[in-house]
């Protein structure tokens, strides 16, 4: 992604990126005779995904990329499980057993350890920024596995996806820059 974001903006690498595979997608369900479009049931799962699993992250972590480094891009990006289960405890009232809380109390730990606050810049504006936003596209990562375990399916979710994905890039595609 660092490569590519030299090239284009990041908004315009993200939409490339989300279309190329919405149109794969598209070709593989062709294939297999897959491609329907979304009844009104389906319409709310539809957009709630586009916007909290592919464009609000995909946004958030591209543009996040130009402030900070790929490495702890990954690390910060990439906690999305330790987010999931409070957010279930409160939002789908799922227990926390011990054993859950006992697991993410490692979690945060080894993030704490791999992310190394004591070697942070918190002065530096721009790492504050890029760091921001990669906590808020695990935030937004996190919401749409919550929103998509309390959704009633009706059908496959992968004759979804490309939909997802195709209003994904819209939504990218007329983003402020």
């Amino acid at each position: 992604m660092k490569m590519g974001l030299q090239f284009i903006t990041p908004l315009w690498f993200a939409a490339t990126r989300v279309f190329l595979g919405a149109l794969c997608l598209f070709a593989f369900l062709a294939l297999k005779g897959g491609v329907r479009l979304p009844g009104r049931g389906e319409i709310s799962i539809l957009v709630s995904v586009a916007v909290f699993q592919i464009a609000l992250p995909t946004e958030l972590i591209h543009t996040g990329l130009s402030c900070m480094d790929t490495g702890r891009s990954a690390i910060l990006v990439f906690t999305i499980p330790l987010w999931v289960a409070p957010i279930a405890f409160f939002a789908l009232g799922e227990r926390l057993t011990r054993m859950n809380l006992v697991g993410l109390a490692m979690g945060l730990a080894g993030i704490a350890v791999l992310f190394n606050p004591l070697s942070f810049n918190f002065s530096n504006p721009s790492a504050l920024t890029g760091n921001g936003f990669m906590f808020l596209a695990s935030m937004s990562f996190a919401v749409a596995i919550i929103l998509i375990r309390r959704h009633t399916w009706k059908g496959p979710i992968i004759q979804l996806m490309p939909w997802q994905m195709l209003l994904g890039t819209a939504l990218l595609v007329v983003a402020p820059p």
